[in-house]
């Protein structure tokens, strides 16, 4: 299946296919499941996060229908993540192991590990509510994917170009306010805003990569180191805050203080290179691709 835009085609109906597929593809893995619920889950999530990308990319043109299916999206994403989360805890265990590569530190989180790993058997293994969560998200996902027909969009090579050239503009701005806000001292929000905005831009570049291969494939790499980065913050802010409402994890104040340093330690080297990175990606000179990006565009379908 082809994730990108054939700008020879209607701007309307290669949104509707991409998003159809994407939403189709997210239900069959959840009901399927041919690698375990953990990759399921995982697999899911990423369809619907580049559903709702393609959605915010065309945005401007179809503002209503893009609220309302970012908010059924999200919210179907907030349910998969009480399961995805418990798994990536994990995860993030191994990650705090590698990068501060010290003998006491990674006994920690070896213990941690094994913690981390019986809660998430108790939260993914076969209780009613872990299959009904499952169950609810792929009939939800189907539905969307049934509503992908209300999507209107403005036919034309010009008004689509406009359209596409648009969205891409407003991630830069948005990603441009996030990194101010966050070099300010106004973390948590801005981090995870620059996060999103690095997403789409990732994702965005991948919808359009065929106009533009050389441009696009950077910036796709560019995007998905960014997202990285900030991805690892995100995911030492849940365990942070696993810690706090499941005081098992930890056997006592010291262990308790030991991982809490491991996090702030690494989250703080993780904002100095995200916004090193995010600086280059979104710097100011970058807006002139949007008029490089409407004129192929417009030259693809023929104009």
């Amino acid at each position: 299946m082809e994730y990108d835009i054939d700008f020879s085609e209607s701007l309307e109906s290669q949104v509707r296919r991409i998003a159809r597929h994407r939403l189709e593809d997210a239900a069959s893995l959840l009901d399927d499941m041919p690698d375990g619920p953990d990759d399921a889950i995982h697999g899911a999530r990423k369809h619907i996060k580049q559903c709702r990308a393609l959605y915010r990319l065309v945005a401007e043109s179809a503002k209503e229908f893009q609220q309302a299916e970012n908010q059924r999206l999200g919210d179907i994403a907030r349910e998969l993540s009480h399961l995805r989360d418990a798994a990536a805890l994990m995860d993030v265990t191994q990650y705090l192991k590698h990068e501060i590569n010290s003998k006491s530190n990674a006994m920690l989180m070896d213990r941690l590990a094994k913690r981390l790993e019986r809660r998430h058997r108790r939260l993914t293994g076969e209780s009613t509510e872990a299959s009904e969560i499952l169950h609810n998200a792929s009939r939800d996902l189907r539905q969307a994917a049934s509503d992908v027909d209300r999507l209107g969009l403005p036919n034309g090579p010009r008004k689509g170009a406009d359209c596409v050239v648009t969205g891409w503009e407003e991630v830069g701005k948005k990603a441009r306010r996030a990194i101010a806000l966050a070099a300010s001292g106004d973390h948590e929000e801005a981090f995870h805003d620059l996060r999103k905005r690095s997403q789409d831009r990732w994702m965005h570049a991948a919808l359009i990569r065929d106009l533009w291969p050389t441009a696009m494939v950077s910036i796709q790499r560019q995007a998905k180191g960014l997202s990285d980065l900030l991805g690892h913050m995100q995911d030492l802010s849940v365990l942070d805050e696993a810690i706090t409402t499941a005081p098992d994890l930890v056997q006592d104040n010291v262990e308790n203080e030991a991982v809490r340093d491991a996090i702030r330690t690494q989250q703080a080297k993780l904002r100095e290179e995200s916004l090193d990175q995010a600086g280059d990606l979104f710097r100011k000179s970058k807006p002139r691709d949007g008029k490089v990006i409407g004129r192929l565009i417009r030259k693809c379908a023929g104009e």
